[in-house]
């Protein structure tokens, strides 16, 4: 029996890494309309940030619509004109910019108002 200790495994392979990218609905399909708004070492903090940029589209275009207590309304203003995120790489299911925007306008048509 030998005293001498096995090497450890080479694990030089880097950890992946989730970018967050943000374009517009009005400008579907043209990349030159896209950001980089983020890059984040897990799926989860990658849904976070682009769960915050819709919601933030959200209540933007929730300012600009003529019922802000119209959940219906607000998704219509998204998908015409909100911020859609994207994840890369893919996952599956992919995280849907206009699934959880549907789900969030109901929650954001209950804020106040902002002034």
């Amino acid at each position: 029996m030998s005293d001498e200790v096995p090497p450890l495994p080479n694990h030089s392979t880097p950890p992946k890494r989730f970018r967050v990218i943000l374009g517009d609905n009005f400008h579907a399909h043209d990349d030159s309309h896209s950001d980089l708004r983020g890059t984040y070492t897990s799926y989860a903090d990658a849904v976070q940030a682009a769960m915050r940029a819709v919601d933030k589209s959200l209540r933007w275009e929730r300012a600009q619509s003529r019922d802000p207590h119209d959940p219906v309304e607000l998704v219509d203003r998204y998908l015409d004109f909100g911020d859609t995120a994207v994840i890369r790489p893919d996952v599956n299911p992919p995280f849907s910019s206009l699934g959880y925007a549907e789900v969030a306008a109901a929650r954001i048509c209950r804020e106040p108002p902002e002034q």
